[in-house]
């Protein structure tokens, strides 16, 4: 699987196409101060492990209409 970079953002988010607030996960890069998401975020973000600098996170994709299960390994880097 490809490795991604980024500043992860873990909150509680209002989603129009679903009509309520979700914990939502994303992955956003900050290149010459504007901040862009590197992926998809994460709708009913899940934090399924934590340990040492290693999580785990299961959520929705929403693209296109389109909902896609995803789980994302993140490994946590001292900045």
């Amino acid at each position: 699987m490809p490795k991604y970079r980024g500043t992860l953002r873990v909150r509680e988010e209002r989603v129009s196409d679903w009509a309520r607030a979700v914990t939502t996960a994303a992955l956003v890069s900050d290149l010459d101060g504007v901040e862009a998401p590197v992926l998809p975020a994460l709708l009913d973000a899940n934090v399924l492990f934590i340990q040492g600098a290693q999580l785990r996170i299961s959520g929705f994709e929403l693209v296109e209409g389109a909902q896609y299960g995803q789980t994302w390994d993140v490994k946590v880097r001292e900045c």
